[in-house]
């Protein structure tokens, strides 16, 4: 038992798994010097028809923009002042959240539900995920967040 060897080990917890969406890259802030965070922690599981993304701490009462793509930019890519995460030429779908809730720099929120098809071929593909934010600070069109990487199982 202490040693935590088998039968007795510790069971591996979901957020300590390889299953939940990785977090990379910088957002790039917006009003006010805010940096809009990303929210990604369910399980992205084949048949899942409720894996919600969710966006935190932005410009509140401005427009909130989910892009999804296939392929990754870990580096980043300067996009209007902002810093892209995800390969513009690899766009999967634009959502547009439209307005968030909350008022005011950094009191900004949002989500968005993205129902994952019941479909075995699925398991093992990623997708890409990154916020953005209609911001308009004289650097910067959009403030975004960092973006996830998002491996269905």
């Amino acid at each position: 038992i202490a040693a935590g060897l088998a039968p007795f080990d510790r069971p591996l917890l979901y957020s300590e798994s390889t299953r939940v969406p990785l977090h990379y890259g910088a957002g790039t802030p917006g009003s006010g010097n805010v940096v809009p965070r990303m929210i990604a922690n369910e399980p992205p599981a084949v048949g899942n028809g409720g894996f919600t993304v969710a966006i935190d701490r932005a410009n509140g009462g401005r427009d909130g923009i989910l892009v999804l793509s296939n392929t990754a930019d870990p580096f980043g890519t300067l996009f209007q002042g902002a810093t892209l995460h995800v390969q513009l030429s690899s766009i999967q779908s634009i959502v547009r959240v439209g307005t968030l809730g909350g008022v005011g720099v950094g009191n900004g929120f949002g989500s968005v539900t993205l129902p994952i098809s019941n479909d075995p071929l699925l398991i093992g593909t990623q997708i890409f995920a990154q916020w953005f934010v209609l911001d308009f600070t004289p650097a910067s069109r959009f403030a975004t967040t960092e973006a996830v990487a998002i491996t269905y199982f």
